[in-house]
C-alpha cells in the first residue's frame, strides 16, 4: 500500500526542515499529501495557565514554521494540511501528535538531540510515538541530510512479530529502492524465531520476491547487548540509506534486552530507521 498520508512532527528547532523535505520526498513519489503535526512544549506559558495553552509566542512560532513548510511544499508539488496541539504540557502534545499519528500511514519524526531539542519537544516524544500510533515511525537522526532514502534499504531480520511488521510496513520503500538487503539476526541471545533451529532464513528472499524485490540475503551473530552496534556498523561499511527494523517495548524483566534495542537504537542511530512495533 503506497504512503498516501504521511504525517510530519514540525517544532521550531533547524532540523523541522529536514524532516520536512524528507516527508515531501515521500509522498511525492506515492502522489499522496502531507500533515505537518505542530507538537511542541511551552514550558514558560504551562507555569502561569493551569489549562497550559498555547502562548501567543509559540502560536508565532507555528505560523513561522507553517510559512516556510508551505514554500517548500508548494516548490515540490505536495498538498500539506497544517495542525497544532492546543495545550502544551509532555502528556498533552505527545497524546496529540499519537492520536494524528493514527490517521497516517507514515508518520515522520526527529530522533532527540539534547543539545537543541530540550524544552522544546518531549524526550520520549519518538519513542511514545513508535510504540503508541499503530503506524510505522521513520526517525531522521539530527546529524545529516538524507536525499538517497531508498538507495540501500537494508531489513535488519529475526522472524519476531515486529520485524514482520516492519517488513510490510516498509514495503512501499523497500519496491522503491535501488538496493534491498536483508540482515538475519541469529543467536543465542537474539530474539525471535531466526535464532530457533529449523529456521530457513530464504523463507524472508522469496516474500520479498513476491513483491518484486530482489533483495541481498545474508547471516549474522550478535550477542543481545551488541546488536545496535552491529547494525551501525554493517549500515556504514554497505552504505545504507535506511534501515527497517522491529521495535519492542517491553522494558521490565524478563524483556529488558529487547526493549533495550530500541531505545539504544533511538540514541546512537546514524541513518533513518523505520520502526514498527
Amino acid at each position: 500500500m503506497p504512503y498516501k498520508t504521511v504525517l510530519v512532527h514540525i517544532d521550531s528547532t533547524p532540523r523541522c526542515a529536514t524532516r520536512v523535505d524528507l516527508a515531501l520526498s515521500i509522498a511525492k513519489q506515492h502522489g499522496g499529501r502531507v500533515h505537518a503535526c505542530m507538537a511542541q512544549l511551552d514550558p514558560a506559558k504551562s507555569m502561569i495557565d493551569p489549562v497550559h495553552r498555547a502562548s501567543d509566542r509559540l502560536k508565532q512560532e507555528f505560523e513561522r514554521v507553517k510559512e516556510d513548510v508551505t514554500a517548500r511544499a508548494e516548490a515540490a508539488g505536495v498538498e500539506v494540511r497544517f495542525s497544532m496541539s492546543p495545550l502544551v504540557t509532555s502528556a498533552n502534545v505527545i497524546h496529540y501528535l499519537v492520536r494524528a499519528a493514527r490517521h497516517a500511514d507514515l508518520v515522520v519524526v526527529g530522533q532527540y538531540d539534547r543539545e537543541t531539542d530540550k524544552g522544546v519537544v518531549p524526550e520520549d516524544m519518538t519513542e511514545q510515538a513508535i510504540l503508541n500510533a499503530g503506524r510505522p515511525v521513520l526517525v531522521v537522526p539530527y546529524a545529516g541530510n538524507f536525499p538517497k532514502l531508498t538507495d540501500h534499504v537494508m531489513v535488519a531480520w529475526n522472524a519476531g512479530r515486529e520485524a514482520a511488521r516492519a517488513l510490510s510496513d516498509g514495503m512501499p520503500l523497500l519496491t522503491a529502492s535501488r538496493k534491498a538487503s536483508v540482515l538475519v539476526i541469529r543467536g543465542p541471545n537474539a530474539e525471535g524465531e531466526a535464532a530457533g533451529p529449523g529456521y530457513d532464513k530464504d523463507e524472508v528472499a522469496h516474500f520479498l520476491a513476491g513483491h518484486g524485490v530482489t533483495s541481498d540475503l545474508r547471516t549474522a551473530t550478535a550477542e543481545q547487548i551488541g546488536i545496535v552496534d552491529m547494525l551501525l556498523s554493517r549500515a556504514a561499511d554497505e552504505s545504507v540509506t535506511l534501515l527497517l527494523m522491529g521495535a519492542h517495548g517491553h522494558y521490565g524483566f524478563p524483556h529488558i534486552l529487547r526493549g533495550g534495542v530500541t531505545r539504544d537504537m533511538l540514541r546512537q542511530m546514524t541513518v533513518p530507521v523505520l520502526f514498527s512495533h
